[in-house]
Formats: structure tokens, C-alpha cells, sequence
């Protein structure tokens, strides 16, 4: 997984990190998709392979 920053606790550290997408009506959130983020340094071409997202970039695709 690699050290990067984890919302969760507050810092950077090793661990796995999700990115979760949710609608929002005002009063109540739906869970809509929960997707893994790769760190780039996890992939065989870093930030040039073809599977790795920016964090914002899989919050917005939605499956």
C-alpha cells in the first residue's frame, strides 16, 4: 500500500486508503461506490500506468 496520507487518522503513514462517493440530499447520504486507491508507487509504471486515478478522479466515476 505504501505511505500516504490517511484521512482517517489524521497523517501520512502506511495503509490502505478508499475512496467513497455518496448523494446527499440535505438530510440523509447514500453510499453510492467505494473504490481502492492504488498509490502510483504500487503500480509497475507509476503514475503512467494506465490503472492508476487520482483520488477526485474516483470519486466522480461512478460505476
Amino acid at each position: 500500500m505504501g505511505r500516504q496520507y490517511i484521512g482517517e487518522i489524521g497523517k501520512t503513514d502506511n495503509g490502505g486508503v478508499v475512496v467513497t462517493t455518496h448523494l446527499y440530499d440535505g438530510k440523509k447520504s447514500l453510499p453510492l461506490d467505494i473504490e481502492l486507491y492504488q498509490h502510483a508507487s504500487s503500480l509497475p509504471q507509476g503514475k503512467k500506468d494506465i490503472e492508476f486515478k487520482k483520488k477526485p478522479e474516483l470519486a466522480k466515476r461512478v460505476n
